[in-house]
């Protein structure tokens, strides 16, 4: 794995843990087996690569590729993963894949 992180720790756990925290909201609406969160972090390149997946009955809502909501108090964790990831020069990606919604970070 790595000998030293390419972002300071405190970066990375906090994109972790925003990355995190969402999709445990997200599958705490789910039933059975549908509450799951896949995540894989893995390095390549000298590179760090973050990918997360929970499934969802209601898609986000895009703006710009950025997922984004009305509802009062939410829609921060997302903010500050893009704020971290942008800091670093890294990159994001959020979408749906069938029924997962998916982030993809690389720093």
């Amino acid at each position: 794995m790595f000998e030293k992180l390419p972002c300071s720790e405190m970066t990375f756990c906090a994109i972790l843990s925003n990355v995190l925290e969402n999709a445990m909201h997200a599958v705490q609406k789910q039933s059975g087996q549908d509450r799951r969160v896949y995540l894989s972090i893995f390095e390549r390149s000298g590179h760090l690569l973050m990918l997360e997946k929970n499934p969802t009955d209601t898609p986000p809502v895009f703006s710009d590729g950025i997922p984004v909501t009305a509802r009062e108090g939410h829609g921060i964790g997302v903010q500050s993963v893009i704020y971290y990831v942008e800091q670093e020069h890294g990159q994001y990606q959020f979408y749906l894949d069938g029924r997962d919604f998916t982030v993809r970070i690389l720093l």
